[in-house]
């Protein structure tokens, strides 16, 4: 279920939504399973408290002279989620080799987590 704050502010919700799309865009792995779950996180992870955030406070900060491409904020938000989200991968994956589960886990799926910090890492490399 996603989480609906944003709603309550609507012009912040359509700049969450294209956030969300946006990110949806950019997540393209060869594996079906890695990208659906990508996918699933990127759609129904999270608050986006950070891209909501910044897009409120440059709003806020904004004037006639300092006017950022709205394009470009967009990207930018992206980005701090996708950096999130590497966080969060980083997080399991060093839960995972701290507790000893990686004999539970496959390599082939020790290596899908791997692959997906990396896409991920890639994703905010190419959004700025």
């Amino acid at each position: 279920m996603a989480f609906n704050l944003w709603l309550q502010y609507p012009e912040l919700a359509k700049d969450i939504e294209k956030v969300k799309h946006n990110l949806q865009d950019k997540i393209s792995v060869d594996y079906p399973d890695l990208q659906a779950a990508l996918s699933k996180m990127a759609s129904n992870g999270g608050k986006f408290l950070r891209p909501a955030f910044f897009l409120l406070f440059t709003k806020l900060t904004a004037d006639s002279q300092n006017r950022v491409d709205d394009k470009k904020l967009i990207d930018i938000a992206t980005s701090l989620e996708v950096l999130h989200m590497s966080h969060l991968f980083m997080m399991i994956l060093l839960m995972i080799l701290l507790n000893g589960v990686v004999k539970l886990v496959s390599k082939a799926n020790l290596v899908r987590i791997l692959q997906s910090m990396l896409v991920i890492i890639y994703l905010q490399s190419s959004l700025i």
